[in-house]
């Protein structure tokens, strides 16, 4: 017997294709959200996964110190120079001329007393250019002036004189050695400027000699 081959209606096809075409709608729609909820989900994962690195950093270049100096030459020892024998003075430091305001301003001393400190000296004194026979001798003496203003601040004190004495007795290049006050130094060896000496002697003859001096400023009571 044969099968008579019914073809199928019209409206059936319809339907399934407005069927198919309404659920491919639906799962259209269905699928965005989720595609753009896996791509948001996978952005949130790269943003969290960002660290910041800090890049380190390179050490300060060495510096090298500064060689040591060289160590100082020593410089060889110079030859000292070879001083010339020098005659020395004649020291009458055992001599003490007192100029005593109070007393007029005379000096305090007399030609005995000076014969006496001379001879004293010579006795001390032994020089190979100095070696007198005979020590000279004040003759004449001339009292230095006293500073007015020292002598109204009783002020006291001291020159040392160093000078040349010739073979006539007269005083030659006073030079002040030592001084307590720069006030007395002037009239001191204007003073001894003016003195008589008795020059002197070595053999018989009269010979220059170095003399230092001391004279004292003082006042009197």
């Amino acid at each position: 017997m044969h099968k008579v081959f019914t073809p199928r209606r019209a409206s059936q096809g319809w339907g399934t294709a407005i069927l198919g075409a309404v659920l491919t709608t639906i799962a259209v729609f269905l699928v965005l959200p989720l595609t753009q909820l896996v791509s948001s989900s996978a952005q949130k994962k790269y943003l969290l996964s960002k660290v910041d690195v800090a890049m380190p950093t390179a050490p300060p270049p060495s510096v090298e110190p500064p060689p040591p100096p060289p160590p100082p030459q020593e410089k060889p020892d110079e030859p000292k120079p070879e001083l010339a024998e020098q005659p020395q003075p004649m020291s009458l430091s055992q001599l003490d001329l007192d100029i005593s305001v109070g007393t007029g301003g005379a000096l305090a001393s007399g030609i005995g007393q000076f014969q006496e400190a001379a001879q004293a000296v010579q006795d001390l004194a032994v020089f190979d250019v100095a070696d007198l026979d005979r020590p000279p001798e004040l003759i004449a003496s001339v009292s230095p002036i006293y500073p007015q203003d020292l002598r109204k601040a009783r002020v006291e004190g001291q020159v040392v004189i160093v000078f040349v004495l010739d073979e006539s007795g007269k005083v030659e290049d006073p030079r002040v050695e030592s001084a307590s006050r720069p006030e007395f130094e002037r009239p001191a060896v204007e003073a001894l400027r003016r003195w008589k000496f008795k020059p002197g002697q070595k053999e018989g003859q009269a010979v220059r000699t170095y003399m230092r001096l001391p004279m004292r400023f003082k006042i009197g009571s």
